[in-house]
């Protein structure tokens, strides 16, 4: 709420809350992360859980690549 009041936003759309949240959550609690992810982009199967998976620890590796 508060980057959006600071960012000067008076309407915000809820696939915009959406992506706030999933960044958030990413690195606070993968599971969570995960579940969130499953609802918000509507998984139909497992696949979606494997390849939602393996992305975030593609982002995972590079983000540990850019500390090193």
């Amino acid at each position: 709420e508060r980057y959006l009041i600071d960012e000067g936003k008076l309407t915000v759309s809820s696939a915009e809350i959406g992506d706030m949240v999933k960044s958030k959550l990413k690195n606070l609690d993968p599971i969570s992360f995960i579940r969130f992810v499953s609802v918000c982009d509507n998984f139909q199967d497992i696949k979606d859980f494997e390849s939602a998976i393996k992305q975030m620890e593609k982002d995972k590796k590079n983000d540990q690549g850019e500390k090193d």
